[in-house]
C-alpha cells in the first residue's frame, strides 16, 4: 500500500513544470543575472483600444503604453522570491549595453507562426549554450492585451528553458490555461526557482514534505 501511494504522490508531483532536457545554459547567475529583451520597430507600434486584463492584474485599468506593458512582464520573472534571474527592457533600463548583451539578449518582432500557434521561440545556440532566443507573435495574437501579455509571458518562458508544462491550471506555461490566465503562476515560479536559483545548494534538497518512500531499518 506504501509503494502505491508514493507511486501515484510521484506522479503528482512530476505533473507540473518541464524544463527543455539541456537545461539552462544561457551565461547567468548570482553575480551576472541579467537577460535582454530587444523589441522589434514593429511592435513599438502596437497600441490597444482597451485593458482587457482582468481584474488582479497588476495594470488592470491603467492607461499603458506599450514599454509599460513590457516592463510590467519582465518584472513579473524579476520579482520571483528565491530566483536570481533578471529581464530588462533594453527601450528603458539606462545599463543596457549593446557589447555586453550580445549573447543575453531575447529578441521580440511580429511575424508568422507555425500552425495555430500565436508566437514561437527560436533558441539560439553556438556549441551547445544559449547565446539568444528569437520570440514571433502572431499579429492577431497580439491585437488584444491580454493576448499579447499571456502569449509574450509564455514564449519568454520557454527562451528560459521551459517546456509546457504538465499542469492544466497552475501554469502559464501549460496550452490548456484559461483566457484570464495572463501572468506566471505557482507551477512557472517554482520551475524557475529551479532553473535560476539564489541558493544552489537549496535547489538540490529533495523534498519530501516529510514523508518517505524507502523502508524503515
Amino acid at each position: 500500500m506504501k509503494k502505491i501511494f508514493c507511486l501515484i504522490f510521484l506522479l503528482f508531483l512530476a505533473a507540473g513544470f518541464r524544463v527543455f532536457p539541456n537545461g539552462n545554459s544561457w551565461p547567468v547567475d548570482t553575480s551576472n543575472p541579467k537577460l535582454w529583451l530587444v523589441i522589434c520597430p514593429e511592435m513599438t507600434a502596437l497600441t490597444w483600444s482597451s485593458n482587457d486584463l482582468p481584474a488582479n492584474d497588476p495594470i488592470y485599468n491603467q492607461t499603458v503604453n506599450f514599454n509599460q506593458v513590457i516592463d510590467s512582464i519582465a518584472n513579473d520573472f524579476v520579482n520571483v522570491p528565491n530566483s536570481f534571474i533578471q529581464i530588462g527592457n533594453s527601450a528603458t533600463d539606462g545599463t543596457y549595453n549593446t557589447t555586453i548583451a550580445a549573447q543575453r539578449s531575447i529578441n521580440i518582432c511580429l511575424g508568422s507562426t507555425p500552425g495555430a500557434s500565436g508566437g514561437y521561440a527560436t533558441l539560439r545556440t553556438e556549441s551547445g549554450r544559449t547565446v539568444g532566443c528569437d520570440i514571433k507573435m502572431s499579429a492577431t495574437r497580439a491585437s488584444k492585451l491580454k493576448w499579447f501579455v499571456s502569449t509574450l509571458t509564455h514564449e519568454i518562458g520557454h527562451c528560459l528553458g521551459f517546456d509546457h508544462s504538465q499542469d492544466t491550471t497552475h501554469a502559464i506555461m501549460s496550452y490548456f490555461h484559461d483566457d484570464e490566465t495572463n501572468r506566471l503562476q505557482i507551477d512557472d515560479k517554482m520551475g524557475l526557482i529551479y532553473m535560476y536559483p539564489e541558493n544552489a545548494n537549496q535547489a538540490k534538497e529533495s523534498m519530501t514534505f516529510g514523508l518517505s518512500c524507502s523502508p524503515r531499518n
